[in-house]
């Protein structure tokens, strides 16, 4: 993002950061690679503890970013990185298959069952399934699923196409995809061969009676040994050449210290480093240099730098938070006594204060909620995701804490929740209304709980509770959502006319896009202004009093800033290779009082 344009953004929201998503573009057709992977001889225990396997000699596969996996078995591709990594044995008795998957350093395994799988033969044929028999999530000492085992029978001598899949932080991770699969090859003879059988002993004769024995002669008497001579004096031994250097051998990966978070991290790639996450931080960290060492500057708050070479790892405070020096004398020396090469740098930064970021939820396939929070410095940074829950609506109260709402493709339609803004753990309020609420906003000035419903209209929600408070104020539009103005005398809502069609068809992109206002002594308006475009989902007020505006499944622009009383637009540009896509809520602190 251009200094020009950060600067528009920290003015529209009022603090020192602000964000516009912009969607990424597509990436190229894949090609056929078809890697084999082999298992490793074994057995294994499919019950989620991972101690029997041998994480080093078991590991047969990298599991990459929506399965580009290259010819060299590595992953490939912009954007695209080894999320998870598959382990496999297979037993030649019983021809049973083993499969362990874990996430890598710096991702996060989902726990999603309809996204944990294995087929065989192609992908119809799903021989593991998330939940069901032959599987089970592995945990750590939290009780977060990293990962999870499965078996399933496969005959000896077969060679066929494989595809393990897992979700790894928002992301698919996999061993590839349709037209694109490795292959997994047993042994024709793995199996151990039948015995020849035993003949029958022949039988034993009588023994031969033993005649008596001779006397014993008396023994010759021991010479004197001859004197031993002196031995040669033993060479010196040829020096031991110095070893190479050692280069990446995978984990461990160190974390950033408490309290700090990931800013940028680099991977150096023989001639260069390329930068590999989160979103956005290569705009805030920049470096130089070569695997020895270099220099780095940054627009963010560094506070620490993580220097990884070989098996070792190296964490350092900062002098300066904005640039300075990296060395790889500062990483620990390997077994042989030497330096390793630099093979990665992780930068690390204070925890921007909540309020300081913008938060909004994306709804991944029908009704799994992703909440994320951005903010210039940090880039996209995934909260948590919560599979089948349906958030609609989001918004933050004048107390500073984040609340959001369910629409009705939910289990438990209507639900009241609260968001915590830096773990992103939901704690739900009392039950649910069993209404579709699209949207909610507190009233910055009396803290009020407003939300829309589907085919009911303005709502008044107990924040403590969860409950509607009657009466509703209604009206047959169909809002999407809505956002009190900062004096609390206005609120604004998204209407779309959806072209005629059934509000719940699916994307009505080239509509228009109503604003509309609400005030307690006019009631609903005909219209402030219009909007023509993509279908909008999400409405939040900033600080300066302009309407942030997000969008359903819109392949350019994920948001805008526009004047509620034109809908003239603010600002266009946008970040780009935002992972989230279709926005449904967005959120933002009120203003200080």
């Amino acid at each position: 993002m251009s200094n020009k344009l950060a600067i528009c953004i920290a003015v529209a929201l009022g603090v020192a950061t602000m964000p516009v998503f912009a969607k990424g573009k597509p990436e190229a057709s894949e090609v056929d690679h078809n890697v084999s992977i082999a298992p490793v001889a074994g057995t294994a225990t499919v019950d989620g503890d991972t101690s029997e396997w041998d994480l080093n000699a078991d590991v047969v596969a990298n599991m990459c970013t929506a399965g580009s996996v290259g010819a060299d078995g590595n992953c490939e591709g912009s954007g695209k990185v080894n999320l998870s990594d598959l382990y496999a044995r297979y037993n030649c008795d019983t021809n049973t298959a083993y499969m362990l998957v874990l996430e890598n350093d710096d991702y996060e395994a989902e726990e999603s069952n309809g996204d944990a799988w294995v087929t065989v033969g192609g992908n119809s044929n799903k021989v593991v399934k998330g939940g069901e028999s032959g599987f089970a999530w592995v945990r750590n000492d939290e009780g977060r699923a990293i990962g999870y085992e499965a078996s399933f029978a496969l005959g000896a001598g077969i060679t066929t196409d494989v595809q393990v899949h897992l979700n790894v932080s928002n992301n698919t991770s996999s061993t590839g995809k349709n037209g694109d699969t490795m292959s997994i090859t047993v042994e024709e003879n793995c199996s151990m061969p039948e015995p020849e059988p035993t003949p029958d002993p022949e039988p034993t004769p009588d023994p031969e009676p033993t005649p008596d024995p001779e006397p014993t002669p008396d023994p010759e008497p021991t010479p004197d040994p001859e004197p031993t001579p002196d031995p040669e004096p033993t060479p010196d031994p040829e020096p031991t050449p110095d070893p190479e250097p050692e280069k990446e051998t995978g984990n461990p990966n160190a974390s950033c210290p408490d309290g700090t978070e990931l800013m940028a991290k680099y991977e150096w790639n023989e001639g260069g480093y390329t930068f590999e996450k989160p979103a956005g931080g290569d705009s805030v960290v920049t470096i130089e240099g070569d695997a020895d060492g270099g220099t780095w500057s940054s627009t963010g708050n560094i506070t620490h730098v993580i220097l990884k070479g070989g098996t070792n790892t190296d964490t350092a405070e900062v002098d300066s938070a904005s640039g300075g020096d990296f060395s790889k004398d500062s990483i620990p020396a390997n077994g042989g006594g030497k330096t390793p090469d630099i093979s990665n740098i992780q930068f690390c930064g204070i925890i921007d204060e909540p309020c300081n970021y913008v938060y909004g939820v994306h709804d991944r396939g029908l009704n799994d909620s992703v909440i994320f929070k951005y903010s210039d410095a940090t880039g996209f940074i995934h909260l948590a995701t919560y599979e089948g829950a349906d958030i609609e609506g989001l918004d933050i109260s004048p107390a500073g804490e984040m609340y959001a709402s369910a629409g009705d493709d939910t289990a438990q339609p209507g639900l009241i929740s609260k968001i915590d803004m830096v773990t992103g753990a939901k704690t739900d309020i009392g039950d649910p209304s069993g209404l579709e609420i699209d949207g909610i906003s507190f009233n910055p000035v009396n803290g009020v709980l407003n939300g829309w419903a589907q085919d009911e209209g303005l709502l008044t929600i107990d924040s403590d509770t969860g409950e509607i408070i009657p009466p509703t104020v209604g009206y047959a539009g169909e809002v999407e959502d809505l956002s009190w103005s900062n004096d609390g005398a206005t609120l604004y809502f998204i209407d779309s006319d959806h072209g005629g069609n059934d509000p719940d068809a699916g994307t009505d992109s080239g509509v228009t896009q109503t604003v509309r206002s609400y005030t307690a002594a006019d009631g609903i308006s005909e219209a402030v202004c219009g909007l023509t475009g993509p279908e909008i989902e999400a409405i939040e007020t900033l600080q300066d009093g302009n309407l942030l505006v997000g969008y359903h499944n819109n392949d350019t622009q994920m948001v805008q800033i526009v004047n509620p009383d034109t809908c003239n637009v603010v600002l266009e540009s946008g970040v780009d290779g935002t992972p989230y896509t279709d926005i449904e809520g967005l959120a933002v602190c009120p203003p200080a009082e």
